[in-house]
């Protein structure tokens, strides 16, 4: 199929939405739903012109009003359908090479009908599409009727996206989980919020674990806080010279689920003779058995993103100085501490509480993005470390620190990374004007 929207298309004067409607509009106003839903889509460009998605409208069972246009220079294209039912909307954005798709009606079934029709045609043109679909949200429930888990809710709907199964879902004392099977595969999600997917934890974990332990020193003696999944393990014994992992994680019975419905995440991590696995609370595991660990990583909840009792009793250890104070004591001479912080959007107000309470206990810390995932790390440790001064090279060139990193990988571990290697550390550490007055 050839793109048509290169060439100019027609503009026709929008109908006045006070029309009378035809009689068959109006017995489709009998059995439309009373709350409006929405799908909206991510499309490859170059796929779909105007004529495809006027014959999906129609095709569908839609009742097309009118349709209008308008360019933008240099580049792009909007396209508006006014439907009976609602809408539809169509944006170019030429430097993502993507379309971005928006459909609203109150007809829930011919809503479907598009979905269905669009994605039958996307395939057959092998062309990716992602899709979201916003609904009413009358159950409070993540996972929503029809199918669908909630990612983000707010005042009278919810933002959700599709999954095909749930594997398991359990409440336990602490929280509750749920291993869901979807589109992209299987994801974890604890008390409503997306902990890890398929597709992309490796990115997650690889960046959490590797920066931290070529900065260690040695690192044969590694506490990680949290990681139910098993995946932090699974990065962490790639380097032969770790003697002992000691994992602690408050709730046994995630940890079990993730044990037999998470393989790919975890490999076999929890078998293996090295792994001190400790079900309890991290933070009294920390004040009440010590032990000097080259490298602690924290794998716990982000300031500021947790929905029950348990979880913000968490968040508010992070902004404690005794938490750190903790940690410092726990550690090994010249030791790292590494802990995910949260989305690089997150309210900036709780991590001054960290910075400030962190900056007390340890003289240097730094700030750096997980790329792709938009989320932020801190490492924090009582001694400069050379690998990390990417803003400010103290040893060397960046060429020299990103060679550092491959050549530790390659001397230190036994291959497998997916994510991480020295330009992506290069890459991670490079901080934005806003990131490094954070730090300040």
């Amino acid at each position: 199929m050839t793109h048509k929207l290169g060439m100019q298309l027609r503009a026709l004067p929008l109908a006045s939405v006070n029309q009378d409607l035809t009689s068959e509009s109006t017995v489709k106003e009998q059995v439309m739903n009373a709350n409006m839903w929405s799908r909206r889509y991510w499309i490859a460009s170059d796929v779909l012109d105007a004529e495809v998605y006027e014959s999906i409208l129609t095709k569908a069972g839609f009742t097309l009003l009118n349709q209008g246009h308008s360019r933008f220079a240099p580049h792009g294209w909007s396209r508006f359908y006014l439907l009976a039912e609602s809408h539809l909307a169509v944006h170019s954005f030429p430097e993502a090479g993507q379309d971005y798709v928006e459909l609203a009606s109150c007809n829930k079934a011919l809503l479907l009908r598009f979905h269905a029709l669009l994605h039958g045609i996307c395939r057959e043109h092998h062309c990716h599409v992602q899709d979201v679909l916003t609904v009413p949200l009358a159950n409070p429930d993540f996972i929503h009727e029809d199918n669908h888990v909630v990612l983000e809710s707010y005042p009278g709907g919810a933002w959700v996206c599709p999954y095909d199964s749930i594997v398991v879902r359990k409440t336990t004392p602490y929280q509750e989980f749920a291993i869901l099977i979807g589109p992209v595969g299987r994801s974890l999600w604890i008390d409503g919020y997306l902990q890890s997917k398929e597709r992309t934890e490796h990115i997650y974990h690889e960046m959490l674990v590797h920066p931290a332990m070529l900065g260690g020193p040695g690192c044969r003696n590694v506490l990680v806080l949290g990681g139910g999944e098993g995946a932090i393990l699974r990065e962490v014994l790639r380097y032969d010279a770790v003697e002992r992992v000691t994992m602690v994680d408050i709730d046994g019975e995630l940890v079990a689920a993730c044990k037999q419905h998470l393989p790919t995440w975890h490999q076999g991590a929890f078998d293996n003779p090295r792994v001190d696995l400790q079900i309890m609370d991290a933070f009294r595991f920390l004040r009440t058995r010590p032990s000097p660990f080259d490298l602690i990583i924290l794998d716990l909840p982000a300031v500021g993103s947790q929905r029950n009792r348990n979880l913000e009793d968490i968040s508010r250890q992070y902004v404690q100085e005794t938490f750190y104070a903790d940690l410092r004591r726990a550690l090994a001479p010249g030791g790292v501490v590494c802990s995910y912080l949260g989305s690089i959007f997150d309210d900036t107000e709780p991590h001054a509480g960290i910075r400030a309470a962190a900056t007390a206990v340890f003289p240097h810390l730094w700030l750096y993005r997980v790329n792709g995932l938009l989320l932020k790390m801190l490492v924090m440790s009582e001694r400069d470390i050379a690998l990390y001064n990417v803003n400010r090279p103290t040893e060397g060139s960046l060429g020299d620190i990103a060679s550092a990193v491959d050549e530790g990988l390659q001397a230190r571990t036994s291959g497998g990374l997916r994510h991480y290697n020295g330009l992506e550390h290069i890459a991670s550490f490079a901080l934005s004007n806003d990131m490094l007055e954070w730090l300040q």
